[in-house]
């Protein structure tokens, strides 16, 4: 029996494990995975899971992008305390 691999984050490779993977299972042996039936439902399945990896991807990516915004402001500034003298105001303070 084949083990179902979730690290593919495109619809394709989804759609292929997908298809592996059930056709490993005893009770879909004798099916048709190209059928019309069959594919328009391995092509929802194949469509919900690339959507729920890409939002979970966006996510995870804008999560802390106000933490990091902020960190790279302040490493942008602290580079530049002698270029700009205001700053070198600001740091005095």
């Amino acid at each position: 029996m084949a083990e179902l691999r979730v690290t593919e984050l495109d619809f394709v490779g989804i759609k292929q494990n997908l298809k592996e993977y059930l056709a490993s299972q005893d009770q879909f042996s004798d099916y048709n995975f190209e059928g019309s039936a069959m594919s328009v439902l391995l092509d929802v399945l194949a469509y919900n899971t690339h959507y729920n990896a890409t939002l979970a991807h966006l996510l995870a990516n804008e999560m802390f992008l106000d933490s990091a915004l902020r960190d790279l402001l302040l490493y942008l500034l602290q580079s530049r305390w002698d270029t700009y003298p205001i700053l070198s105001i600001v740091q005095e303070r």
